[in-house]
């Protein structure tokens, strides 16, 4: 896989186990190079995954990577902060989102995330599952049918990180 380090490969396997425990469909809303996508369907070949971005040339970087790693996944290019997904309909999402490290915010994402978290709330079913890797001790506002189950501190590249692990409830 291009542009990720050891540790992202890992860690993007553990969040998208994390997400979808089952063999059920899961989609990385923000997917740039397509790692979390990648990873699911190495760990769960019967499942379906699917990555979205912004960026054009993301996508060309995640199917370029699903390719060599020998796995179909779907990729195209959408804005978090506007899915073309019904509401209500996924079941599982994984994701980082851009810190602004090595990746600006674009899109939705620019002018925070407000919008990244109503699309979640939007699109997860019922009892539907959203894990997200953030910068340490950012804030995740509650949203209606949003609720953070867990939150785990890790440490990724020796900086300080949150797996947040949030579920839909009924509303």
């Amino acid at each position: 896989m291009r542009s990720t380090s050891a540790v992202d490969r890992y860690l993007a396997r553990a969040l998208a186990l994390l997400a979808a425990p089952g063999a059920g469909a899961l989609l990385d809303p923000l997917c740039g190079s397509g790692t979390i996508v990648v990873k699911a369907r190495l760990a769960r070949p019967e499942a379906e995954a699917a990555g979205v971005d912004v960026e054009p040339g993301a996508i060309a970087a995640a199917t370029l990577n699903a390719d060599a790693a020998g796995v179909s996944a779907a990729f195209r290019v959408a804005d978090a902060g506007g899915l073309p997904i019904g509401a209500g309909t996924l079941d599982a999402v994984a994701t980082n989102p851009p810190w602004g490290l090595r990746v600006s915010a674009a899109g939705a994402l620019r002018g925070g995330f407000d919008r990244f978290w109503a699309e979640l709330a939007r699109v997860l079913a019922d009892e539907g599952r959203a894990v997200v890797l953030l910068p340490g001790a950012t804030r995740v506002p509650g949203r209606a049918g949003l609720e953070v189950v867990e939150r785990t501190a890790v440490r990724v590249a020796g900086r300080l990180a949150d797996v947040v692990v949030l579920e839909r409830r009924h509303s």
